[in-house]
C-alpha cells in the first residue's frame, strides 16, 4: 500500500527532477503532461526504451523511459552531452538517452535517500521496444505516464512503476523547500 502523501512526494520529485534536467534551451522549462499509461506505449517509430530503476527494502521504482530518433530529440541530447554534433548516431544516441534517463532518476534517488538513507540506483541499460508490453509482469502498486516536452521540442514518454514491497505500507514526506533548492548532484572527488 501506498500512502496520498507518498504519491505526492514521488510526483513531486520526478517532475521536479524532469524540468530541472530535460531544459536546456531559452525557456529553462519543459513541459510535462500526465498520460495514460497505453499512451506511454505510443510514439514514432523506431525508438528506444531505456530503463533505470531506484531500490530499498521496502520499493522498488522502475522508470522507463521512451525515447525517438527524431532530430530535435538529437539535438536536445547533443546540448545535454555538450557535443558538438547536432547529429548524435549509434552508440553517442544511445550514451545520451542513458544520460539523460541517468539524470532525472539520479536526482530523485538523492530526494528518495533522505528519507532511505539504503535506497540505490541501477544504471540505465536499452531494452528492444517490443519488451514495454510487458510492465504489467512487475506487479506495480501504481504507474504514472508522462510525456514531456523539452523547450527544443524533443518529446519523450516516462513511465514510472513504484511496486511496494509485500505487507509493506509506503508513507514518507518529502520536504518541499529542500527539494526547490537542491543542486544537479555535481561529481565529487576525494
Amino acid at each position: 500500500m501506498i500512502s496520498q502523501q507518498a504519491i505526492s512526494g514521488l510526483e513531486t520529485l520526478f517532475e521536479h527532477s524532469i524540468h530541472e534536467h530535460s531544459a536546456h534551451g531559452q525557456s529553462g522549462r519543459s513541459q510535462v503532461a500526465r498520460r495514460a499509461q497505453q499512451d506511454f506505449l505510443a510514439g514514432e517509430s523506431p525508438r528506444h526504451l531505456v530503463v533505470q530503476s531506484i531500490s530499498s527494502y521496502m520499493f522498488r521504482i522502475v522508470t522507463l523511459f521512451n525515447f525517438g530518433k527524431d532530430m530535435p530529440m538529437r539535438s536536445h541530447l547533443a546540448a545535454i552531452l555538450r557535443s558538438t554534433s547536432a547529429r548524435m548516431e549509434g552508440s553517442a544516441l544511445l550514451d545520451g538517452y542513458a544520460e539523460l534517463a541517468n539524470l532525472i532518476c539520479g536526482s530523485v534517488n538523492r530526494g528518495l535517500s533522505a528519507v532511505f538513507p539504503h535506497a540505490g540506483m541501477s544504471t540505465p541499460f536499452a531494452l528492444d521496444h517490443a519488451c514495454e508490453q510487458y510492465v504489467a509482469l512487475l506487479n506495480p502498486t501504481l504507474t504514472h505516464a508522462y510525456q514531456i516536452e523539452t523547450d527544443q521540442a524533443a518529446r519523450f514518454n516516462m513511465l514510472v512503476c513504484i511496486c511496494v514491497a509485500r505487507g509493506s505500507r509506503l508513507d514518507f514526506a518529502i520536504d518541499q523547500s529542500a527539494e526547490a533548492q537542491s543542486g544537479s548532484g555535481e561529481l565529487e572527488l576525494f
